[in-house]
């Protein structure tokens, strides 16, 4: 089955097969070995010459790849941590819209609610009450007695 990865791998296939070998060498082998075996091989991906990278038309899963082979292989240490600060710094912002979001719901597992759920489970126990063992030999019998007449 052919994934929209599978495609992406295809255009990541051409592009850094594009890279001076200089980079393409930084990437290791076992990544462009995986990126070749999990591309689809039916898929026709050319790189337009007269546009940049970021020109390009990719997919968002190839942009994705990229930007990942770029911080771990091809960045200088310093976009490396100028990236890894930016992300981490997103991670942040994003838990923070979190728990804006769901700032109501903080106590929805607290140990007072838990308290009044098993309250109110008692309460139905009360009301839904079932017969035991003996109670439900009596009433079969009676009710064969009744079926018998």
């Amino acid at each position: 089955m052919v994934t929209k990865y599978n495609n992406a791998y295809t255009e990541v296939y051409v592009i850094i097969n594009s890279l001076a070998r200089e980079d393409y060498n930084k990437i290791p082998l076992d990544m462009i070995h995986a990126i070749r075996e999990n591309r689809n091989k039916n898929y026709r991906f050319a790189i337009d010459e007269h546009l940049n990278l970021k020109e390009q038309k990719l997919l968002p899963e190839t942009k994705a790849i990229l930007f990942n082979l770029f911080r771990d292989y091809l960045a200088t240490e310093e976009q490396r941590d100028k990236i890894l600060n930016f992300q981490h710094k997103e991670r942040i912002h994003l838990e923070k819209k979190k728990k804006e979001k769901y700032k109501g719901s903080d106590n929805l597992f607290t140990s007072n609610n838990k308290k009044k759920s098993i309250e109110e489970n008692e309460n139905l126990l009360a009301v839904i009450r079932k017969e035991n063992f003996v109670e439900k030999v009596i009433n079969f019998i009676k009710r064969l007695l009744v079926n018998k007449e």
